[in-house]
């Protein structure tokens, strides 16, 4: 989809000359807020590996940041991978996906997960202040490549 611009022109009761100044300005006007919703959209559905701040606030108002962190998940037991951000404020969310390989060839799966037909099968997803950690039951997912994106404020 094309983000396609809709100037509108109103007559300005003035000298030509102030007319002329007038459409720059709102020309200049218009082009700031397509920009503006451009980089939002990018920020807001992209996934970085840095940290990237998005458009959105939280309840408290203070803008919503996001940050990509990848891995290889060592089971059974705990994986850590260090975040790098500093001064988390409040952890609004944390989204995740495992695969076997990359291309994909057997499984993919959302983290955290939870195996109803075998409890020892599930991975855990969760932060601190320093780390990213995938916590599995047992060797069934060693191997497997992880994501997790972590969308937080900043104090």
């Amino acid at each position: 989809m094309k983000l396609q611009p809709n100037f509108s022109w109103q007559k300005y009761e003035g000298e030509p000359e102030d007319q002329k100044d007038q459409f720059q300005y709102q020309l200049q006007n218009q082009h700031i807020q397509v920009a503006n919703s451009v980089n939002a959209t990018i920020d807001d559905e992209s996934f970085f590996t840095r940290e990237r701040m998005t458009s959105f606030t939280w309840v408290d108002g203070k803008p919503i940041w996001k940050k990509t962190i990848s891995g290889t998940i060592a089971a059974p037991g705990l994986t850590t991978v260090a975040h790098g951000i500093v001064g988390i404020n409040t952890v609004v969310q944390i989204t995740g996906s495992a695969q076997n390989a990359k291309p994909l060839t057997t499984f993919s799966l959302t983290l955290p997960h939870v195996d109803p037909n075998a409890l020892a099968n599930g991975l855990g997803l969760f932060i601190d202040t320093v780390n990213v950690y995938v916590n599995a039951g047992n060797a069934t997912w060693n191997g497997y490549l992880f994501s997790a994106t972590i969308y937080f404020t900043k104090t």
